[in-house]
């Protein structure tokens, strides 16, 4: 069946025409059954109420996008993608099974139900993982050239994560307790580190100081209790003063080491 052939049987009145590829956003589609095996560009349909990819391309020649369907599994679509992005976020994904095992370009797979990344392919551009319920970043990904956003899932350690990331690591919104696991090798200076503030967090870092010094991170806090408006935390650990003298800085600036915390019982 062809592409036009598929889109007249389904009914689908969208104006926007790509040569070789489809185009479905938003017309309620509920199935790709019937589709050509084979697509020259893109597969385009999102929001739309697809549960599953029975039925879809096997061969997609550029960007696979279906954000905002209900998909419960990945099964049965694209088997070999070759363009940059493998959209399917905000779906109702509890795995990976089924993502192209050879795709290595951008992929999002943000605002599903997710527990842990096994699936993708140990190379990435980069990787959208956030609002999911990941607790494990064991069998996921080992380099990310660019950027990778773990936000707001239920990690507690990095253990088992990227061991390499390109530009920026974003794991705010998780209970980390430690930076266990973090990338030791970083493909460029200054990679930006974005974590949710916790004492418990900068308990580890002033426990691992020259760990951390030696690493090339710019680390940012959400919900920094520091007081003064120009503190820069990366700075500060990063410098050459003793473990004992960071600590009276942070402080002074809002800290509460293990004692504190004792004592006030917080």
């Amino acid at each position: 069946m062809t592409i036009k052939d598929w889109m007249k049987k389904n009914k689908l009145t969208k104006k926007e025409v790509e040569k070789d590829g489809i185009i479905c956003v938003g017309e309620g589609l509920t199935s790709l059954e019937g589709c050509p095996k084979t697509l020259g560009g893109n597969l385009n349909c999102r929001e739309n109420e697809l549960k599953n990819l029975e039925g879809a391309p096997q061969t997609v020649a550029g960007s696979v996008l279906l954000e905002k369907n209900k998909l419960e599994s990945l099964i049965g679509g694209p088997k070999k993608v070759n363009g940059m992005y493998y959209w399917v976020s905000d779906n109702n994904l509890t795995d990976l099974t089924g993502l192209p095992k050879g795709f290595n370009g951008d992929v999002n797979v943000a605002n599903n139900q997710l527990t842990n990344l096994k699936g993708v392919h140990r190379i990435l551009k980069n990787l959208s993982c956030e609002n999911n319920s990941i607790s494990t970043l064991e069998g996921g990904p080992e380099k990310i050239r660019n950027d990778f956003n773990c936000m707001n899932n239920k990690l507690t350690s990095l253990v088992g994560g990227p061991k390499r990331v390109g530009y920026k690591y974003d794991a705010t919104g998780n209970p980390l307790k430690s930076l266990d696991g973090l990338p030791e090798i970083m493909d460029k200076m200054n990679i930006g580190l974005f974590l949710s503030y916790s004492h418990e967090l900068v308990d580890w870092i002033l426990d691992n100081l020259e760990l951390v010094r030696s690493l090339n991170y710019d680390i940012r806090f959400e919900n920094s209790p520091f007081e003064i408006e120009d503190f820069d935390f990366t700075i500060l650990i990063r410098g050459s003063k003793p473990k004992e003298k960071v600590e009276e800085i942070l402080l002074d600036n809002g800290y509460f080491n293990k004692e504190l915390r004792e004592i006030l019982m917080i």
